[in-house]
C-alpha cells in the first residue's frame, strides 16, 4: 500500500516538470519571434510586396514582386531565384500596382501580357 502514495508524488512531480519545460518552449518561440523578425519585411507597410504569382509546374513559379519605385519579375525553381526583367515605367507600374477603386487590380495573367508587351516594345 505504500506504493500508491509514492506514485502519485512521482506522477504530479512529472507533471509540474511537464509543464515548466512546456512553459519555457512557449516562452522562447515568443521571444524568438518578437526579436528575431527581419525588419522591413512584415507582410503590412513593408518595403517588398508580392502583387502577384503564377504557378508554372513542381517548384517552379513566376512573381512580380513590388519595390520601392520599380517592379521585378522572379522567376523562382527548385535551384534559386532569377531576376527575369524589372519594370521601372511609372505609367506601367501605376497600372499594375492599382489598388482598390472600380478597376481591381488585373490577374497575373493580364499582368504578365503586360510586361511581355512592354519587353517586346523595348526591343
Amino acid at each position: 500500500m505504500n506504493q500508491a502514495p509514492d506514485m502519485m508524488a512521482g506522477s504530479l512531480q512529472m507533471l509540474a516538470a511537464l509543464l515548466v519545460v512546456l512553459a519555457a518552449v512557449i516562452l522562447a518561440a515568443w521571444l524568438a519571434r518578437r526579436f528575431l523578425r527581419p525588419r522591413g519585411t512584415s507582410g503590412q507597410g513593408g518595403l517588398m510586396q508580392i502583387v502577384a504569382s503564377q504557378y508554372l509546374g513542381p517548384k517552379k513559379s513566376v512573381l512580380l514582386l513590388e519595390v520601392p519605385g520599380a517592379v521585378l519579375v522572379l522567376g523562382v525553381a527548385g535551384d534559386g531565384i532569377r531576376l527575369l526583367d524589372k519594370i521601372v515605367d511609372r505609367q506601367l507600374l501605376e497600372r499594375m500596382t492599382a489598388k482598390g477603386g472600380e478597376n481591381p487590380s488585373p490577374g497575373f495573367m493580364a499582368q504578365l501580357s503586360r510586361v511581355k508587351k512592354h519587353m517586346q516594345a523595348r526591343g
